[in-house]
């Protein structure tokens, strides 16, 4: 519904629509410039997935020394060791962040990964490729397109037994 500057909008917008509108037009914005894209919505899980094995791996210390060596909870809940721990995270994740980064270009080196596309934009990825996990997270953080490359069979090339025995 398209209107001019002198006439009031004949249609009640809800609350949570008022927000989306197109002030030159006064029509609600579509559902589809809102959506996230797949590439960024695969970043943040990586990053956050990152950052939550890191405070699992901060979190089994802590819960060791409260049961088994008596340590007293207020020592966790001190501010150094709050900042301590934040520090731990981040340091994690850019340290994940680096391996995985080291991990891409040894692939990309051995010719595991390879690139292509029009821009060089898509990577295909070998299963066979040790690692493979961490260059998966690489891609994922540096919000690249990849698709694993198909298996190959190792005996495809090879005579068959059938054939050998006629």
């Amino acid at each position: 519904m398209k209107l001019c500057a002198k006439h009031v909008p004949t249609r009640v917008l809800m609350s949570s629509e008022c927000s989306k509108v197109n002030e030159s037009t006064f029509e609600p914005q579509t559902r589809a410039k809102q959506v996230m894209k797949s590439s960024t919505r695969e970043m943040l899980r990586a990053y956050l997935t990152t950052a939550s094995l890191a405070v699992a791996a901060i979190e089994a210390p802590v819960l060791i020394a409260l049961f088994l060596f008596g340590i007293s909870a207020e020592a966790f809940q001190s501010t150094a060791f709050r900042l301590g721990a934040c520090a731990l995270v981040v340091a994690a994740v850019l340290g994940t962040r680096r391996l995985a980064c080291l991990a891409f270009r040894w692939a990309l080196k051995n010719r595991y990964a390879t690139v292509f596309g029009a821009d060089g934009d898509s990577i295909s990825v070998s299963p066979h490729l040790p690692g493979r996990q961490l260059v998966m997270l690489h891609l994922r953080f540096s919000r690249k397109l990849f698709e694993l490359a198909p298996f190959q069979n190792l005996l495809s090339g090879c005579v068959s037994l059938r054939s050998l025995r006629s």
